[in-house]
C-alpha cells in the first residue's frame, strides 16, 4: 500500500512538473524577438571569454610537467563519469521498459472483455510481425512505445 501511494504521489509530481513546464514555454514564447537576441549577445560574449580563459589556463597548465599529469588526470576523470552516466542511463532505460511493461498489463487488466481483441494481445500482434519483417530492437522499441500511445487514445 505504501509502495502504491509513493508511486501515485509520484506520477502526480511528474504530472504537475509537466504542466509547469508547458506553461513555461507557452510564457517563452510570447517574449518578444529584442529579449531573445539580446540574450543570445549576452551567451556569445560570455562564452568567448570563457573560451579564451579557459585557453589560456590550459596553455599555462601544460607547460610544466606537473600540469600536464593533471591535466591527463582530469581527462581520465571526465572519461569515467562519462561511462558513468552511460551505465545510469542505461539502467534507467531497463528500469522504464519493466515499468511500462507493467502499467500495459494493468491497463489490459481494466479493460473489459469483448469480442474485439485486448490491447495486450494487439500490441503482441503488432510486435511479432515487427519481428518477422526483420526490424532492429531499437525501432521495435519505439514501435511498441506508440502502440502504447496509441492504445490509451483509444481507451
Amino acid at each position: 500500500d505504501v509502495v502504491a501511494r509513493s508511486s501515485s504521489e509520484h506520477r502526480g509530481a511528474l504530472e504537475g512538473t509537466a504542466e509547469l513546464l508547458v506553461q513555461l514555454f507557452r510564457n517563452l514564447k510570447r517574449l518578444p524577438a529584442v529579449f531573445w537576441y539580446s540574450s543570445m549577445a549576452s551567451c556569445l560574449v560570455t562564452l568567448q571569454m570563457g573560451q579564451a580563459t579557459g585557453q589560456r589556463a590550459l596553455q599555462l597548465a601544460s607547460r610544466s610537467s606537473l600540469g600536464t599529469r593533471l591535466l591527463q588526470l582530469l581527462g581520465v576523470a571526465v572519461c569515467v563519469m562519462a561511462l558513468h552516466g552511460n551505465s545510469l542511463t542505461g539502467e534507467q532505460v531497463i528500469e522504464l521498459k519493466s515499468r511500462t511493461k507493467r502499467a500495459l498489463a494493468e491497463l489490459a487488466s481494466r479493460l473489459p472483455s469483448t469480442g474485439r481483441m485486448s490491447a495486450s494481445a494487439v500490441r503482441e500482434s503488432r510486435l511479432d510481425s515487427a519481428q518477422s519483417e526483420g526490424r532492429s530492437s531499437r525501432f521495435q522499441s519505439a514501435h511498441s512505445l506508440s502502440v502504447a500511445s496509441e492504445e490509451e487514445s483509444l481507451d
